[in-house]
């Protein structure tokens, strides 16, 4: 009877830690493990800041495709690795899947680099580069999540640091993302008709199918040419 008692204490102390956990921890992965029903009750938190959740345990790591550990809340400019982000960009598709084709992130950072001046094709070239690492998460659902995009934009630091990038692109990356999104949704996607609230224009040339390999090589290429 005791021991049941203890047990009864125990889950009912671990159900209000993630009740708290998941209502009012700041925390993306916080609150999408509860909602999974993924918990474990080894997972450590080592700091509690400002009400949101920090601190490594050994669950929130990945290894990246060069067999780096990945910590996507702590990245270090020397967790970054051009030929991860390359290759992972390669096999990111754009839209969610929801294209003609395996349309991705690569090819999409090569439309944007190429139809950029000079001194800015290298910002356009690595302006999705975070996505390697906390994956494409489609805009309509960005914009709810504050969480995702603080950990974005810090893992966009590491970037920045290791490749000498500046935190603030120029405001022409924006206007070719955009324009290369307006192509994007010509070439690659079905016609729907629905109206879509960017106005930009799309590019006059039209963007072809190319492999996942051939996205990733050309990647590597234009890196080692800008930053040569």
């Amino acid at each position: 009877m005791q021991r049941m008692r203890r047990g009864r204490e125990e889950d009912i102390r671990i159900n209000v830690y993630m009740a708290w956990r998941y209502w009012w921890a700041d925390d993306y992965y916080g609150r999408l493990r509860p909602l999974l029903g993924v918990w474990n009750r080894r997972t450590t938190v080592a700091v509690v800041e400002g009400g949101q959740m920090s601190g490594k345990t050994e669950y929130n790591w990945f290894e990246s495709y060069e067999m780096r550990q990945i910590h996507p809340r702590f990245m270090k400019p020397e967790d970054v690795d051009i030929l991860d982000i390359a290759h992972s960009l390669s096999l990111i598709c754009r839209f969610n899947g929801h294209c003609n084709w395996h349309y991705s992130v690569a090819q999409h950072s090569l439309v944007v680099s190429k139809n950029l001046p000079e001194h800015l094709q290298f910002q356009g070239l690595m302006h999705d580069a975070t996505e390697a690492y906390c994956g494409d998460m489609v805009r309509p659902l960005k914009v709810d999540l504050p969480a995702y995009q603080k950990i974005e934009q810090d893992i966009w630091i590491a970037i920045c640091q290791r490749y000498g990038l500046p935190e603030e692109l120029d405001p022409l990356i924006k206007i070719a993302d955009d324009r290369a999104l307006m192509t994007e949704r010509r070439d690659v996607r079905r016609q729907s008709g629905h109206a879509w609230a960017i106005k930009e224009l799309p590019y006059k040339e039209r963007i072809t199918r190319i492999s996942n390999e051939e996205a990733e090589s050309k990647f590597l290429v234009a890196f080692e040419y800008l930053t040569g």
